[in-house]
Formats: structure tokens, sequence, C-alpha cells
């Protein structure tokens, strides 16, 4: 015991009080056992939002597009097998007069009609691609590294050049519709950018094809070429106005020297100075098409 009489004047005595270990290890085991619930309550509700009455959250569609139809990438140039190999088996396969080796061939496949001139070596010399949907917006990318659209822009702005100022839907005119239904009913637009070394000696063709889209300008202004051809400057107001709305409907890309007849079809000089390949159809024609095909120009 402590004397009080050693104590400092003013200390009071302190009482020493000792946690017993019993009662440590009852607060450490009340907290383990807390915690313990604690997670088998979580496991329950876990359990319970697994099992078949947990509401899912519905994914969301991807937004990627569909790759491109292949026969959108092929090109003037290229081997006849690519066509075959997009599109399968020509539905019109024809020798041309005259010309030993050439022919021309017209496939179908999808939304897309393609009119091709192959040469003796397979190789494609006139490649058109033309479409009838209206909802659709296929691009092509030019040998002048322009970008030509279909459908979704008059065809007074379907050609796209970087700078803008290139000026490429400048194109001289070959509007030679026609009277007949025998007649093609192809306008064609020709490109600003003719056949070059710089470009592999390729030219192109924009245009309407009337079996997938309107081809009354409303101007028979020469009635010897049935129609009208030249500059667009020089072109009546109507056809002017109308290029300002409507779509162009076909793209062709042309090797070699080329020019356009009054009917509407191309001659072709060969790159190896053979015969000049005459009559050659821009875009397909209406009365060889599938009539499936054809009922997609009221689509979109």
């Amino acid at each position: 015991m402590t004397d009080p009489k050693s104590r400092r004047p003013g200390q009071d005595a302190i009482t020493q009080r000792r946690v017993p270990m019993g009662a440590i290890l009852g607060i450490i085991a009340s907290i383990v056992t807390i915690a313990a619930f604690g997670f088998f309550i979580f496991d329950r509700l876990n359990s319970s939002t697994t099992s078949g009455t947990r509401t899912t959250v519905p994914s969301i569609p991807s937004s990627t597009p569909p790759p491109p139809d292949p026969m959108l990438a092929i090109h003037a140039g290229y081997q006849v097998e690519k066509v075959i190999e997009a599109a399968g088996s020509p539905i019109v396969s024809r020798a041309l007069p005259g010309e030993p080796g050439w022919v021309e061939q017209l496939f179908a496949h999808g939304s897309y009609a393609a009119t091709v001139l192959v040469s003796p070596t397979n190789t494609i010399v006139l490649y058109s691609v033309l479409v009838c949907d209206r909802s659709l917006t296929p691009t092509f990318t030019t040998p002048a590294h322009t970008r030509v659209t279909l459908m979704g822009v008059p065809i007074s702005r379907a050609e796209s050049a970087t700078p803008a100022d290139q000026g490429p839907n400048n194109r001289p005119l070959f509007y030679l519709d026609g009277e007949t239904g025998n007649s093609l009913g192809q306008l064609i637009e020709v490109s600003v950018d003719q056949p070059r070394s710089g470009n592999g000696n390729r030219g192109y063709l924009v245009g309407i094809n009337r079996a997938c889209g309107d081809t009354a300008f409303g101007s028979k202004t020469n009635s010897e070429n049935n129609g009208y051809r030249g500059s667009i400057d020089d072109a009546p107001a109507e056809i002017q106005a109308f290029r300002k709305k409507t779509p162009a409907n076909f793209y062709a890309e042309v090797i070699g020297d080329f020019s356009i007849n009054n009917d509407g079809t191309v001659d072709i000089q060969p790159q190896d100075n053979s015969a000049t390949i005459v009559g050659v159809l821009a875009s397909p024609f209406i009365h060889e098409l599938p009539a499936q095909f054809l009922s997609q120009a009221g689509s979109g």
C-alpha cells in the first residue's frame, strides 16, 4: 500500500486500472462477427440479382456500318475475275462484232449492276456501276483522286475534290436521252481530268441512267443530237436546273482515249493502239436488266 504521506503536495492518488484480456478478445470477436454478417448479407443480395429474376440492360446494337459491296472496289485495269468473284457469272455476255476477243458483259448482284468491257487479255477496259436503290449512297475514288457519290447529292455536286476549287463538277455534258423506248436513255458527263500518264491513262464518266432515275431534262434544243452536248455554261437553263436537283446513278472508268457518240455509246481507243472499239455501253441498258433489280428504283 502506498503511504499517503509520501505523495507530493497537491498530487491526487491515481488508481491503476487494467482492461482484462478477455474483454479485448470479446471486442475483436464482435467486430469479426459483424463483418462476417455484413459479407453474408452482401453475398445473399448478390446471388439474388444473378438469379433468373435479374433485370438485364439490353445491349445497344452496333452502329458499325456494313462493309461496302465488293463491286464498288473494282476499277478499270483489273482482271475480269475480280468482277466474277464479286458478282458471280455475267447475266449477259456478247462478243463485239469485228473485234476478236473483245467481250461486253453485264453483271447484277444485290443493289448494283455493272457493265464491263473485257479485252482479249481479260483486262477490264471499261467498268461501269449502276445503283437503283435511292437509300444507298455509294462512293468511288476516281483516277484523279476525287470522290464521286451516287444518289446522295445532285449530279451538279456529285464529285468532290481537295482543294474544292478544282471544279471537278464543271464537266462536258452529253445529254442525249433519245425519244424512243429502245434508246439507251443515258445522260453522260465526262470527267474534267482526261486520260494521261499521271492517272494511269484513265478517264471516267458520271451520269444518269433512265433505268434508275429521271432523265427528262426537258430540253430538245438540238434536233440532230436529240438533246444537248456541250459545256455547262452554254447549257439551257432547264438543263442547269435539272443538274441541281437530280442525282447521278452511275459511275464508269475507261482506259484509253474515248469519245461519246450521238446515241450515247462510247468509242474507245485501246492503249495498245489496236483498232478503235466502237459502240460500247457507258452503263447497263434498261432492257437487259432483271426486273428485280429495276424494282429497287422505287425504294429508298
